[in-house]
């Protein structure tokens, strides 16, 4: 493709030319700031031209004599002398006694004077313009008693909600245009001419294999300005990065040094999650092995690949489905504390409460603010200031349909719009997603299997295929929504049931981490004897707790309460080494009791337990 021969201008101005010589007024909104593609008269592509600069050449093109602008920091100005001539002409006729003018006298005269159409350009830099508003109406006034037939006003907003609503009920002769950000079609051509301003590459390529890089380089940078893809070509050679380099450049010029969270992930960095992942989450071995697969493939770039959008899908996504209590969260903590310096990049989102209408708001912002504190997006800020963030939504199931729409945009392409119009990047976010749909109950066939009948326990296999179908059923059916069950693909985790082998392992571990946190905090060391863990066992199998959380219960119940007592009760006569024997369960006719053997001591602690599930 000859980016020479085919260029053509921005697809808004084709619709700004057709109603030229039909309306009088026109409002121009929406991406304002950015690059306009141009061709002259010769067809020779203009780069570099700020919306100013389009309109004067423009209108120049269309023979129009007198293009004149107003703002409020520049005041009134004519840029090109031939139209100041003319304009001065005009006045002197108008206006025979010479008087001071200031530029909004100026305004009028553009438009009141009838001898040569002309353009008035008003740019508004905020919605809160009244002064500019008045002088609008006034110039409005004059261009529909005194002014040329073919005069016009040309009104610039950054946003089209500024636009105020008198404007279009009371003048029929406006035309609105929003315009939008460049096409992929836009990027390439603009990308086309200049490439060869990039730092130069050591790689001889071929025609063909430049127009690769050139079509992948126009789709990987969807969302974004051409004004974004010309500071591009100086980060390159600010950094010595060619252009075949495009992944590199889109990366140093989305996210800066944040990038380099990844990079500096290497063999130790996943030794020591296999040895945090082994330590604290249990009877899950399947379940994390895939997982560090997924983290692996996350660490070095190749999320997305199968759909060709790695640069801007997130770094992995994760949807972590199983009964409650099984480590579903305590895994989502690990990879924070192994691949995630700053624990605040670590963003918690229950959305149990986020099930309410409002809740969209609440995580996303609202388009209709401009002000950033009144304008939500929680979600949104968080990605903005920690751009490489692990982003966990817990309970995704229970989320409000409003909430689970934005989100496979955000899966998918990797972005979104902010609330204050900007384009807000996922690429470097790992997302999770947590769920306990089809924990409870589940078919297969004809077969029906009841999770919550007392010491039933299928094998994973089953548990897995059960809620693999109950997961899909749910999205596909229950809420409609199959486009973001499609966005998670093979990422669906199946955690297992808390099985018996692993149970004494998980009371081992839950009880040195309580007594850990009793050393640091009061500096007395607790020790406890094989019988504590014994017994804690054989309450746990009694009771028929479910998953980690109702362990912890226990363990809580029967002995981190009756030592907490007795911590607080002889304080003063503790020794530093605190040796807990036993504990002894006690029982009458309504509730059961339990007492912990310290040394010789018996402290006693009453508490009914007779429900401790959770």
């Amino acid at each position: 493709m000859n980016a020479q021969q085919s260029f053509c201008s921005s697809k808004w101005i084709a619709s700004f030319e057709h109603f030229l010589k039909i309306k009088k007024i026109f409002v121009l909104s929406g991406n304002i700031n950015d690059t306009v593609l141009f061709t002259n008269k010769s067809g020779q592509p203009q780069l570099d031209l700020d919306i100013c600069q389009f309109l004067l050449q423009f209108f120049c093109q269309h023979d129009y004599p007198i293009v004149s602008f107003y703002d409020e920091s520049d005041g009134f100005s004519v840029p090109l002398n031939q139209h100041k001539v003319l304009l001065d002409k005009c006045t002197s006729e108008i206006q025979p006694v010479k008087t001071k003018m200031d530029s909004h006298d100026y305004c009028n005269l553009v438009l009141k004077q009838n001898q040569y159409p002309a353009v008035m350009v008003l740019r508004f830099f905020s919605e809160g313009s009244d002064f500019l508003l008045k002088l609008l109406k006034k110039i409005l006034s004059n261009l529909s008693i005194f002014g040329h037939i073919h005069s016009m006003i040309v009104c610039l907003f950054d946003h089209p909600k500024n636009v105020p609503s008198w404007l279009y009920q009371n003048y029929s002769s406006i035309h609105a245009i929003d315009i939008g950000l460049p096409s992929e079609k836009e990027r390439y051509q603009y990308l086309s001419m200049i490439n060869d301003d990039f730092y130069e590459s050591k790689s001889d390529h071929s025609a063909q294999q430049k127009e690769i890089y050139l079509q992948d380089f126009s789709r990987l940078t969807e969302g974004l300005m051409l004004n974004e893809l010309n500071v591009m070509r100086y980060i390159s050679k600010q950094h010595l990065i060619p252009f075949d380099k495009y992944h590199q450049i889109i990366k140093q010029y989305k996210f800066g040094l944040q990038s380099a969270v990844w990079q500096s992930i290497n063999n130790k960095t996943f030794e020591s999650a296999k040895q945090l992942l082994k330590k604290q989450i249990k009877g899950q071995d399947e379940v994390i092995h895939a997982v560090m697969d997924t983290l692996k493939r996350a660490s070095i770039g190749l999320s997305g690949v199968p759909r060709s959008n790695q640069i801007n899908a997130p770094r992995a996504v994760l949807f972590f489905a199983g009964p409650t209590g099984v480590g579903k969260t305590e895994l989502a903590r690990c990879i924070a504390d192994v691949f995630f310096e700053d624990r605040s990049q670590l963003y918690r989102l229950d959305m149990n409460e986020y099930s309410e209408p409002s809740a969209e708001f609440r995580l996303f912002g609202s388009s209709k603010s401009n002000n950033i504190d009144d304008s939500g997006g929680t979600l949104v800020r968080q990605v903005m200031q920690y751009p490489a963030s692990l982003i966990v939504f817990e309970n995704i199931e229970s989320a409000h349909p409003n909430v689970l729409d934005r989100l496979p945009k955000i899966l998918s392409d990797g972005f979104m719009s902010g609330p204050m119009g900007n384009t807000v990047f996922f690429s470097e976010t790992i997302i999770i997603f947590t769920s306990s749909i089809g924990s409870a109950q589940g078919k297969i066939g004809d077969k029906k299997y009841d999770f919550t009948e007392t010491g039933f326990m299928p094998k994973y296999d089953i548990v897995k295929q059960l809620i693999r179908m109950t997961v899909e059923e749910h999205f596909k059916i229950r809420l409609k929504r199959p486009k973001l069950f499609h966005c998670l693909g093979d990422n669906i985790f199946i955690f297992d049931f808390i099985r018996g082998p692993v149970i004494p392992e998980i009371i081992e571990r839950m009880v040195h981490d309580a007594i850990s946190i009793v050393d640091q905090r009061t500096g007395i060391r607790v020790t406890c004897s094989d019988q504590i863990f014994e017994t804690i066992h054989e309450i746990v199998l009694r009771k028929d707790v479910n998953g980690a959380r109702g362990i912890a219960n226990v363990i809580e119940h029967v002995l981190i309460n009756p030592l907490s007592r007795y911590l607080f009760d002889y304080k003063k006569n503790i020794d530093e080494n605190l040796y807990i024997s036993n504990i002894k369960r006690l029982s009458n006719q309504s509730f059961e009791l339990f007492e912990i053997v310290v040394q010789n001591d018996i402290i006693s602690h009453d508490i009914d337990i007779e429900d401790l599930d959770e």
